[in-house]
């Protein structure tokens, strides 16, 4: 699209404090992530990603869902 800039950045660390701190640095306008579902069980051990970077984001946070599931 004409006058969208995109960057992408491969880092290590933690998923979402890494991509609240890579969006504080590059002074980012926004943060575009998919929802992704995942058991109950997973979210409340490890947390969510998602959640996590929607608290913790410098700018707004654009989550996109899944797919539609096709049942054939």
């Amino acid at each position: 699209m004409k006058g969208i800039e995109a960057e992408f950045l491969v880092v290590r660390g933690n998923p979402a404090m890494e991509i609240s701190q890579q969006a504080e640095k590059l002074g980012a306008d926004m943060i575009i992530m998919p929802l992704r579902s995942s058991s109950l069980f997973k979210k409340l051990v490890l947390g969510s990603t998602t959640d996590h970077v929607l608290k913790t984001a410098p700018c707004p946070v654009l989550v996109l869902p899944p797919p539609p599931v096709v049942l054939s």
